[in-house]
């Protein structure tokens, strides 16, 4: 990892700066919650909306990390029910956009009643 490490910089350095010079409407972060949610921090920190897909495993490990995501993050797009139950338990906006092969498809708002018969 520690060779590695001036890489992770200079790539999280350019795509910070490509954030900021090419200031798109929405910046889509996906998955690897150890480099996103840093990144994550720094954009929104340069006023860049931030959405991150496949949320970072809150719910089986480090639920601090639930605390970035509500920081730093606009809206969180969720492939299982149980990680939208706690998103949505911790008050961070999530939307659930299915997974192949599951039983949801298809960008969709999310009806609590239904997520809750899904789950248990």
């Amino acid at each position: 990892v520690a060779r590695a490490l001036p890489k992770f910089l200079r790539v999280f350095r350019r795509l910070s700066d490509a954030a900021n010079e090419r200031r798109p409407r929405l910046t889509v972060l996906i998955d690897w919650p150890e480099f996103n949610l840093r990144l994550a921090r720094r954009l929104r920190r340069d006023g860049h909306r931030v959405v991150y897909y496949i949320s970072p495993q809150i719910w089986a490990w480090r639920s601090y990390r639930i605390h970035a995501v509500k920081r730093y993050v606009e809206r969180m797009l969720v492939i299982f029910f149980s990680r939208q139950t706690l998103t949505e338990a911790e008050s961070s906006p999530s939307r659930d956009i299915g997974c192949q092969g599951s039983m949801s498809s298809g960008i969709r708002d999310v009806d609590r009643s239904v997520m809750a018969s899904r789950t248990a």
